[in-house]
C-alpha cells in the first residue's frame, strides 16, 4: 500500500484502509438493497396477479387494517 497522502509517516494509511472498508460496505449494501427490490417486485407481480384473479371471478379484494 503506498504511503498516506495525508500523513505520509503512516504506513499503512489509516484512512485509506477506512476507506476501502467504507466502500466495501456500499457495495455490500448496494448488492443487499438490489436483491430486496427484486424480491419487491415479484412480489408485487404476484399481488397484482392475484387480484386481477379476484376481479375476473367477482371477488371483492378486502380492505386492508392499517
Amino acid at each position: 500500500m503506498p504511503d498516506c497522502p495525508f500523513r505520509s509517516s503512516d504506513f499503512p494509511c489509516e484512512i485509506e484502509i477506512e476507506l476501502m472498508v467504507q466502500n466495501e460496505a456500499v457495495e455490500e449494501a448496494t448488492e443487499a438493497f438490489r436483491q430486496m427490490q427484486k424480491e419487491l417486485r415479484s412480489s408485487l407481480q404476484r399481488i397484482e396477479l392475484l387480484e386481477n384473479t379476484l376481479c375476473d371471478h367477482g371477488i371483492p379484494i378486502p380492505d386492508l387494517d392499517d
